[in-house]
């Protein structure tokens, strides 16, 4: 989907003062999108389950503004945000934004081990949540190419022809979390929180 000409001046003149914690359809309203992002959102979790929108003029803004337009339309597409981490440089924090850009040092040494932070190809993975969304500044020189499956088919299929596989990915296995940390936690596990 293409963002209408005439609805991308309604994130200039939104809740672009705001603070992204307070972000959310009425300190961010979207009059000419919000019922477009009602129907995004009714696709991502009843449709097809995803959707691509292009037409935010990301040149435009800071990057703090886009920042704060990302989590403004995200908050029109659902009201509920997760986390990407528990720390933030050390510290206990919520994040619930990362970017994923090149973070090694000038002189080529890599301080991350997870690719999404170099510019290292990133193979094949999973990315836990009921959404998960990216927005892009800017197009790399090469690459970007994204392949997406869903986990929910992945699942019943294999609910439906190898349960036994289903019970194996339930157990817990060794996951990388950070440099030289690992942590055992099922592939693949049901969370009934709400």
């Amino acid at each position: 989907m293409i963002l209408p000409t005439s609805i991308k001046a309604d994130c200039s003149t939104s809740g672009l003062a705001q603070p992204m914690e307070a972000l959310n359809p009425s300190t961010f309203p979207l009059p000419g999108l919000s019922l477009i992002l009602r129907s995004v959102s009714s696709n991502l979790h009843s449709g097809y389950g995803f959707t691509l929108i292009r037409g935010v003029p990301v040149e435009r803004y800071t990057r703090e503004e886009n920042m704060i337009i990302y989590v403004g339309i995200s908050s029109h597409i659902g009201a509920m945000r997760g986390r990407q981490d528990h720390q933030f440089k050390g510290q206990p924090a919520d994040v619930m934004l990362a970017h994923i850009t090149d973070m090694r040092r000038p002189d080529g040494e890599q301080n991350y081990a997870l690719a999404a932070y170099t510019d290292s190809e990133v193979v094949f993975h999973t990315d836990v949540g009921d959404i998960v969304s990216l927005f892009v500044l800017s197009e790399p020189a090469n690459g970007g190419e994204s392949l997406l499956a869903s986990g929910w088919t992945v699942y019943n299929a294999l609910a439906e022809n190898r349960p036994d596989l289903v019970r194996v990915l339930a157990e817990d296995w060794p996951i990388p979390r950070c440099v030289d940390t690992m942590e055992k936690t099922p592939h693949m596990e049901f969370n009934d929180t709400l």
